[in-house]
C-alpha cells in the first residue's frame, strides 16, 4: 500500500489529464492521497476540497503558500476557516515560510502562516506546512502555536536537528 502526503492536483498542469494521472496512481498502489491546497493561489482555495469529496480515496489540506501571502485577505481566512469544517479535509496548509524564493516579503509571510491558524489547531487541525530555508523559524512558529497533534513539513535546506523536541 502506497500513500501520496503531498499532491498538488489542482494544479493547472494537470487540467488536461488529471484523471488519467489519478488512475495511474491507483494502478501504481497508491491507497490514499493528500490532495495539498495552496499551490494555485488563494483564489483557488476550494479546488482541493472537491477533489476530494468526489473521490474516496483523496483527502485535502486547504491554505495559502507563503509565494502568495501578499494577495492573502481575510476574506482567504473566513474561506479556509470554512472549508476545515468539512469532512474530507484533514488540515490547514500548504502555509509556513519560503525564503528561499521570496516570491512574497518576508514580513508578509508570517502573518497568513501558524499563528493565524491557532484556533483551528486546538480543535485538532493538523498543519501541513513549507519551511524553505526557515527550519529554525519555522520551528519555532510551530512550538507558539502548542500543536502537538500533529503536522508535517516540506522542507529544504536545513539541518534535522532544529525539529528535534
Amino acid at each position: 500500500m502506497h500513500v501520496d502526503s503531498h499532491a498538488h492536483l489542482d494544479d493547472p498542469d494537470f487540467d488536461a489529464d488529471r484523471a488519467a494521472v489519478m488512475a495511474r496512481a491507483r494502478a501504481a498502489g497508491v491507497r490514499y492521497l493528500l490532495a495539498v491546497g495552496g499551490g494555485t493561489g488563494p483564489d483557488n482555495l476550494e479546488a482541493t476540497a472537491a477533489l476530494a469529496e468526489s473521490h474516496d480515496w483523496i483527502y485535502a489540506t486547504v491554505g495559502v503558500h507563503p509565494h502568495d501571502a501578499t494577495h492573502f485577505t481575510e476574506r482567504h481566512a473566513e474561506q479556509i476557516s470554512k472549508l476545515a469544517q468539512r469532512p474530507r479535509v484533514v488540515g490547514i496548509g500548504e502555509i509556513g515560510l519560503d525564503y528561499h524564493y521570496d516570491n512574497s516579503p518576508r514580513d508578509v509571510q508570517s502573518p497568513c502562516s501558524f499563528g493565524r491558524w491557532n484556533w483551528l489547531v486546538k480543535q485538532g487541525a493538523q498543519l501541513l506546512f513549507t519551511a524553505a530555508r526557515r527550519g529554525r523559524t519555522s520551528a519555532k512558529s510551530l512550538k507558539l502555536t502548542g500543536n502537538r497533534a500533529g503536522w508535517a513539513a516540506s522542507c529544504i535546506a536545513f539541518r534535522a536537528h532544529v525539529w528535534t523536541r
